[in-house]
């Protein structure tokens, strides 16, 4: 299934990612396990003037939350401690978390998990391998939305 068609999330693929003033204050914490990963992903919103920090469990994105204000974040679905989903409904119980946008991050996709995730307040559901271009554009468009 093709996640982009998906009525559960939209994913906006008609801005193009840019530096200026709105992306250069902005925040985000990323959650995956790999490191690869949080250094690929961490350098690309870099480059465009985004402030990233990214933990690899969800105990580490528990404890960020507590501490700090982000804008937005990333959450793998597949992490060791306990599921990204799981952790998006603990990080709405914290109160930097209650409005904080949510994107979930997951190497397979199947209705059931699109629908838990909605249900928490994931406003996006991100498939890897990913295109960095379309995973900027949606961060862009939901935080200047």
């Amino acid at each position: 299934m093709d996640v982009e068609a998906d009525p559960l999330f939209s994913v906006v693929t008609n801005c193009g990612p840019t530096v200026n003033e709105s992306t250069s204050n902005r925040s985000i914490l990323l959650v995956d396990d790999y490191e690869d990963i949080r250094t690929v992903i961490s350098l690309s919103f870099e480059q465009f003037g985004y402030r990233v920090i990214a933990v690899g469990d969800g105990a580490s994105a528990l404890a960020m939350v507590e501490e700090n204000q982000f804008d937005l974040a990333i959450i793998d679905f597949g992490l060791p401690d306990f599921d990204g989903i799981e952790l998006g409904a603990r990080l709405r119980e914290l109160p930097n978390g209650k409005q904080l946008p949510l994107f979930l991050f997951s190497g397979r996709y199947n209705t059931e998990l699109a629908e838990r995730a909605k249900a928490v307040g994931f406003g996006a559901y991100i498939l890897k391998p990913v295109r960095m271009d379309k995973l900027l554009q949606t961060v862009q468009s939901t935080l200047n939305g």
